[in-house]
């Protein structure tokens, strides 16, 4: 708890940091909305997976927002949701193109195109938190090379954001990985579509627009996708009330920025780009994991419930992990290094089994 207490504190203390370099030059921090009509602005639209009305979707707007503010409206950012502009499959090559200027794609969805967004987006039984997340960023080097991946994709990473873990639940009972074996699961690639997929189970593409009726109709068994505070907002524990436990990896996912768009920003935009982000990330670790929790209480007195795994299956969802770690790790040099530092990290956390 104290090092969860710390990471927020010193992303706080970055915000602060870069509101008095801004302070320090010509232009006082309250007098930068009356010079704003006087410089260029900017206005972008923002694309991502978040659905328009549900908590994520909410904390997108609220980004957006803070950033007009932050910059005292030189640069506005319009929050275009899954498939207004692009679909959460056409984000990615979209931002490439600029066809939207900033966004927050789904890693899972191009992990093809660029390998290590696999482990970026959460390894099974790797990073758990954003504390732990931002200690492999800030001081073990995936900073440094996450954002030389994606620079090479036409993209300025900004960074990650850590969200509570994901919810994997089934319209019956599953007592057993073997139960997976040939039921139609919903889920949008990474590690996660890839464990389900070893245990046996159907992976299927499709927008979450898409997912309530797929549910309600049989079209699909199950799905992992989004929190435990999403599947309330979408009311997918309609016709999806069981939960499995453990969970599997992590919902991780990056802001990028088109690199066109990024370098025709003056550096006090960067900058305020910069810590605007670093506060997103703070808004949503301390907001979703309370929300999740409360709706999950609320869940339960709808008929959901959890399903534990045995031992047994746990022990051989560690081995499963290895092949899927094994595997992100071939992709390239990067992505060796990027998994190699993560082994000393977790075995510095007595983790490494």
């Amino acid at each position: 708890m104290m090092a969860r207490k710390k990471t927020i504190f010193l992303l706080a203390l970055v915000v602060l940091i870069a509101i008095a370099i801004l302070a320090s030059g010509n232009i006082p921090p309250a007098e930068a909305a009356k010079t704003a009509s006087t410089e260029k602005s900017y206005q972008w639209r923002m694309t991502g997976w978040q659905v328009r009305g549900t908590l994520v979707g909410n904390e997108m707007e609220e980004f957006c927002k803070l950033v007009t503010e932050m910059s005292g409206g030189r640069l506005k950012l319009m929050p275009c949701f899954g498939g207004e502009v692009l679909s959460q499959a056409e984000a990615f090559n979209g931002l490439r193109a600029g066809i939207c200027q900033i966004g927050s794609p789904w890693p899972g969805f191009y992990t093809g195109a660029l390998p290590e967004a696999m482990i970026e987006t959460g390894l099974p039984f790797s990073v758990q938190n954003l504390h732990e997340q931002q200690i492999m960023i800030k001081e073990r080097g995936w900073g440094e090379l996450l954002r030389e991946a994606y620079a090479e994709r036409n993209l300025y990473w900004l960074g990650d954001f850590v969200q509570p873990r994901p919810a994997t639940m089934f319209r019956e009972p599953i007592q057993s990985l073997e139960e997976l074996k040939g039921r139609k699961l919903r889920a949008p690639g990474g590690p996660v579509a890839n464990t389900l997929a070893a245990c046996g189970g159907k992976i299927v593409m499709l927008p979450v627009a898409e997912l309530y009726t797929a549910l309600m109709t049989g079209t699909v068994d199950g799905f992992t996708d989004g929190h435990l505070g999403m599947v309330y907002d979408l009311k997918l524990y309609e016709f999806a009330k069981y939960l499995m436990d453990p969970p599997l990896g992590m919902l991780i996912g990056p802001v990028v920025v088109n690199m066109k768009a990024w370098n025709s920003l003056p550096k006090d935009l960067q900058l305020i780009l910069q810590s605007a982000f670093d506060t997103y990330t703070i808004m949503i670790d301390t907001r979703e994991g309370g929300y999740c929790s409360a709706k999950w209480t609320e869940m339960k007195t709808k008929g959901c419930k959890k399903c534990r795994l045995p031992e047994s299956d746990r022990a051989e969802l560690r081995k499963i992990a290895d092949t899927i770690w094994n595997k992100a790790a071939s992709a390239n040099s990067r992505c060796t290094k990027m998994v190699d530092l993560l082994k000393e990290y977790l075995a510095e956390l007595d983790r490494l089994d």
